[in-house]
């Protein structure tokens, strides 16, 4: 649980510097005014053929090209951070889940050693209550018939001598 909590203090951390950082604008201090690019053929007052830009124009194009080349840089390195950033929470939570799945599968197979054990006592238990009890065998029913026999026949030996 620690990992999982310092991972994710340190992707906001990172996250966090990172817009403060990406989130400063680009100097965008460049002349004002509307861009004019004026198309020259050979012979005009133009040397080539092709595009004749203002100075202000050329600076702003300049300007935007710049700018846009560090925006490039910095998106780029961005995106990579938050990619390595996100790969490494995915990694983390990966191996919590295999170190879960270990720690339940451990639990499960001591549980079911457990209950193995509980259903042997329980067969065993079984086994000895299904045993028919003394007083229930043969032999018990024939010793008390002799017993109750003989006790009879000695009453009734004493009955008839006292008459």
């Amino acid at each position: 649980m620690r990992r999982i909590g310092g991972l994710l203090l340190s992707f906001l951390l990172t996250c966090a510097s990172l817009d403060t950082v990406f989130a400063q604008p680009v100097s965008e201090d460049f002349p004002p005014g509307e861009d004019r690019i004026v198309g020259v053929d050979a012979g005009d007052r133009a040397p080539f053929t092709g595009q004749l830009f203002e100075t202000d124009t050329a600076l702003r194009w300049g300007f935007r090209l710049q700018r846009l080349r560090l925006q490039l840089r910095v998106d780029v390195q961005r995106e990579r951070d938050l990619c390595t950033a996100h790969t490494q929470l995915l990694e983390t939570k990966l191996q919590l889940a295999q170190e879960r799945f270990d720690f339940d599968t451990s639990l499960l197979r001591s549980d079911r050693e457990q209950l193995y054990q509980q259903t042997r006592d329980m067969a065993a238990q079984l086994a000895s209550a299904g045993e028919t009890p003394w007083y229930s065998t043969w032999s018990f029913g024939l010793a008390v018939g002799i017993v109750g026999t003989l006790a009879l026949v000695v009453a009734t030996g004493y009955l008839v001598s006292a008459i």
